[in-house]
């Protein structure tokens, strides 16, 4: 009875107690089903602490049996449908339906990237999922440690997507699509060129998953000299 209720609540968001950690994995209790969850150390967010008898919410990512016959839970909260499922808890038209997730890439503790639409044209999906100055959006920043989050309006206009996914980069030189080989060459101002890689390369690697296409993101100055250099050749 219970382990199929468990089965229900697959790619769920629920409540559990702490239980007992050891070997860093993370054992709760999820609340009112008695059911053990499992919380291994890669669907542990590098930005959280355990500690036993701390409630904490958790994204049920599978229910299994295991070896010996027994419902196995497996949470998480590091992949990105935990973030999405904030994102619903806190934004009511996210909920309702009324505001969609087109796609959510997350590198967890460091930044994630949703992308929503609306089929409503009097409903303004980015101002419903930030919230008024930012409340709802700071609500979820501040479960998550920290981490960094970019709520970008989807467009069918395929450069004008690719500047939205590399955000904070506002602005670019020039985009050059190759749709064929799914790949981009993005110019940008010299001073501009670390903001839109990001730190270790995350936000351009976040935006080339959302866009579906690899992103070579290079510097004025580069495409500069490398034309100064073809010319004194000839």
């Amino acid at each position: 009875q219970i382990a199929s209720e468990m089965n229900d609540k697959e790619g769920e968001l629920v409540s559990a107690v702490v239980r007992r950690i050891e070997s860093g994995i993370v054992y709760v209790e999820i609340t009112g089903s008695q059911m053990e969850g499992v919380l291994g150390v890669s669907d542990q967010c590098p930005t959280d602490e355990y500690h036993v008898g701390d409630i904490v919410k958790v994204f049920v990512k599978r229910v299994r049996e295991n070896a010996y016959g027994n419902t196995q839970v497996v949470v998480s909260r590091s992949c990105a449908g935990f973030v999405k499922k904030l994102f619903e808890v806190e934004v009511p038209e996210l909920k309702s339906g009324l505001v969609k997730v087109k796609n959510i890439v997350r590198e967890a503790g460091n930044r994630t990237k949703m992308v929503v639409y609306t089929d409503d044209p009097n409903l303004d999906a980015l101002s419903s999922c930030i919230g008024i100055r930012g409340e709802r959006v700071n609500s979820i920043v501040g479960q998550l440690g920290g981490e960094k989050i970019d709520v970008i309006l989807y467009t069918s206009n395929i450069t004008e997507y690719i500047i939205r996914c590399l955000n904070p980069l506002k602005s670019v030189i020039s985009i050059k699509v190759d749709e064929e080989n799914k790949r981009a060459e993005v110019i940008v101002p010299d001073n501009k060129l670390s903001l839109a890689i990001g730190k270790g390369g995350m936000n351009a690697k976040l935006a080339s998953r959302l866009v579906g296409m690899k992103l070579d993101i290079r510097a004025m100055s580069a495409i500069t000299s490398e034309f100064e250099d073809g010319n004194g050749e000839e």
